[in-house]
């Protein structure tokens, strides 16, 4: 017995016999995700990253020299900019791992949201040829960010080390635990906002454009290179800081790996249902939009 369906589209092909066959295409509902075929999937994860890792490198002289460099660089361009000539304190911690620390998980938060932003587009030729399930390019792309920021993390660690051992005010307690909390928000929220720019971009491919700056300009709305505590408690600023879910996931990174700050706690549960809704709704609208993604490229 053959149950109702409804359907999408009907398209017509000729086979390798020469044959017309006809192809039924059944309408997804909005939560019809694909969970079984993601985990069939992820030997096709793995591949994706090894090519991603490999096309980084493959033709670099450098290599994951440059996963270094450009957080050392920036920690000492905030450093002589904010710490320096601004004289912006930094809540006890040496200004060099201050921004560094914060730069680098914004870096991260940012990059992966631009990745996935384009993440449609940028693969329609695999989509065209082969069917899987889509949301497994955004996945494999976040891990190989990861594992990239990974690098980069020991060279603030090495830092940490270095202040630590000259009797800079920090230390290591429990507090580290959050830490993989912290990475686990980052990676979904940043996946979750990605995947729905990605979803609008392929129709209106002005988005990404118009996204870039905004980002940008969100960073100095989060307490990358200032302490929250440096903005006046009540200030419409401070209110407009506040209410930047990374804020509080940037102050909370900050006490699991120096044990200093003053985090909130309400701060950090509002910045987990930011998480898991954008979350959802980018996983909703991507696998919506991935129906008819190749008919609109």
């Amino acid at each position: 017995m053959v149950k109702n369906i409804k359907i999408n589209k009907i398209t017509s092909e000729i086979d390798l016999n020469g044959r017309d066959v006809t192809i039924i295409t059944p309408r997804r509902r909005w939560f019809d995700i694909d969970i079984k075929g993601i985990w069939k999937s992820r030997h096709l994860i793995w591949l994706l990253f090894k090519r991603d890792f490999v096309a980084a490198n493959k033709q670099s002289i450098l290599g994951a020299f440059w996963f270094i460099f450009p957080p050392i660089l920036s920690a000492f361009i905030n450093n002589f900019i904010f710490s320096d000539i601004a004289k912006i304190p930094t809540d006890g911690i040496p200004p060099l791992i201050f921004y560094m620390s914060g730069t680098w998980l914004w870096s991260y938060f940012s990059a992966n949201i631009t990745a996935q932003s384009n993440i449609l587009k940028s693969n329609a030729r695999i989509f065209g040829k082969v069917y899987f399930p889509r949301v497994v390019v955004p996945i494999s792309n976040i891990i190989y960010r990861g594992a990239n920021k990974l690098i980069s993390f020991g060279v603030l660690t090495f830092f940490w080390v270095y202040f630590y051992m000259r009797g800079s005010n920090i230390a290591i307690n429990l507090n580290i635990l959050f830490l993989p909390l912290l990475i686990i928000m980052v990676n979904a929220s940043s996946l979750g906002i990605g995947l729905f720019l990605s979803s609008i971009s392929y129709r209106y491919q002005d988005i990404p454009n118009i996204f870039a700056p905004l980002l940008s300009f969100s960073m100095y709305l989060s307490p990358v290179v200032y302490p929250l505590s440096t903005l006046p408690k009540g200030s419409f600023l401070f209110l407009i800081v506040n209410a930047n879910p990374m804020t509080h996931i940037i102050e909370f990174f900050r006490y699991s790996i120096f044990s200093t700050g003053n985090p909130s706690f309400c701060g950090l549960i509002y910045s987990g249902i930011f998480t898991v809704v954008s979350l959802i709704i980018g996983l909703l609208v991507f696998n919506k939009a991935e129906q008819n993604f190749m008919d609109t490229v």
